[in-house]
């Protein structure tokens, strides 16, 4: 083998050294990324039940508050 092809050889290996780099570093990306959207889905899952939860809490502070006449009228 020559030195040129010796070259040519590593220049190869240097270039997809590189592009594995480039591959992972997306990949590692991608995996932030996702992870990220899941965090926020989470949140997102938590203020609806919370926000679940302070309605179904107004509805019976409500239900609480109404006078007896008015829920006898209603029945």
């Amino acid at each position: 083998m020559t030195d040129q092809d010796e070259d040519l050889v590593e220049r190869r290996a240097v270039r997809a050294q590189e592009k594995l780099v480039k591959q992972q570093e997306g990949q590692q990306a991608m995996d932030e990324h996702l992870a990220a959207l899941e965090r926020q889905k989470e949140k997102t899952l938590r203020l609806r039940e919370m926000r679940h939860a302070l309605e179904a809490e107004k509805i019976r502070a409500a239900t609480k508050t109404k006078p007896a006449t008015k829920r006898a009228g209603q029945v």
